[in-house]
């Protein structure tokens, strides 16, 4: 889920707008973002590949409590940057980043796909317009996020989630570790018996040196595996612990605990009808 250095386009600046909604379950998300009045020649610039900060003369921002469930991507709360590019295939990708205006891949949080939209005379917008709804076809915590520019739209639905915090120390290393209670267990315990699933992010603060973060991938079935990503890596190229499954309480939401060790801690996972259990050391923290 990593993120290619785009070029930025730039469009001019007429005047700053907030979109606020209090999701359920979750908490507050605000997206800051500006407004520019659309002309001709954006059509052109606005090109397959062509990142786009969803306004200009500053970063587009996204702060959310609540967790954000994409399709393809999982969001954990804190305040992103954004940018928007379309691609060949009528989708567009939209991309969470960590870093202002740079849209450096090592600070890339990945990008969820929305769908290229169709748009009418009447909907045609002068100004930039980004609006977050509850989808209430969809269900409880469902959301529809729009944005619509002169005769470009990007549209796409996704979940919002409450977050829970626990944490942890290895060795010298203090960690927070944050879950997503996701209600999706069903689906989520049938595609973690087949591949990883991000299911947690890692905020590592050492004695010594700068903080880190890690999002935990999990992966099931017979032989159950953690990977810790940083910011713009690939589970691909992570380095992998082995675990041990179990049985689990069946709960509603997703599950998680620390146990403490003689050697680190045990990050334990509960998904549906079953745990998972890994051992993580000092040397898997980095440090």
């Amino acid at each position: 889920m990593s993120t290619l250095a785009f070029p930025l386009v730039a469009l001019f600046l007429l005047a700053p707008d907030q979109v606020k909604v209090n999701a359920r379950p979750g908490g507050k998300m605000t997206v800051d973002h500006g407004t520019p009045t659309w002309r001709d020649e954006f059509q052109t610039a606005l090109s397959p590949g062509q990142a786009w900060r969803l306004g200009a003369n500053g970063a587009t921002t996204w702060t959310t409590e609540a967790g954000l469930i994409f399709d393809d991507l999982v969001v954990f709360p804190g305040t992103y940057d954004l940018a928007a590019a379309p691609q060949s295939d009528q989708t567009w990708h939209l991309i969470f980043h960590h870093d202002g205006n740079q849209y450096r891949r090592e600070t890339g949080e990945g990008h969820a796909v929305l769908a290229e939209a169709e748009v009418s005379k009447k909907e045609f917008a002068k100004s930039l317009t980004v609006e977050i709804e509850p989808d209430k076809k969809a269900g409880k915590g469902v959301y529809r996020f729009r944005a619509t520019f002169g005769p470009r739209r990007m549209e796409g639905t996704f979940r919002s989630a409450k977050a829970k915090t626990l944490k942890g120390k290895v060795g010298s290393e203090r960690f927070t570790s944050t879950v997503l209670l996701r209600t999706d267990v069903d689906d989520l315990a049938e595609r973690v018996a087949n591949d990883f699933v991000p299911l947690a992010r890692l905020e590592v603060t050492p004695r010594k040196g700068d903080p880190r973060s890690f999002r935990v991938f999990v992966k099931g079935g017979d032989s159950p595996a953690l990977a810790l990503v940083p910011p713009g890596g690939s589970v691909g190229s992570a380095a992998t612990i082995s675990g041990q499954s179990g049985g689990a309480s069946a709960a509603k939401t997703v599950e998680h605990s620390i146990e403490s060790t003689d050697a680190g801690a045990d990050l334990v996972f509960e998904v549906g009808e079953h745990s998972f259990h890994f051992p993580v050391t000092e040397a898997d923290l980095g440090g």
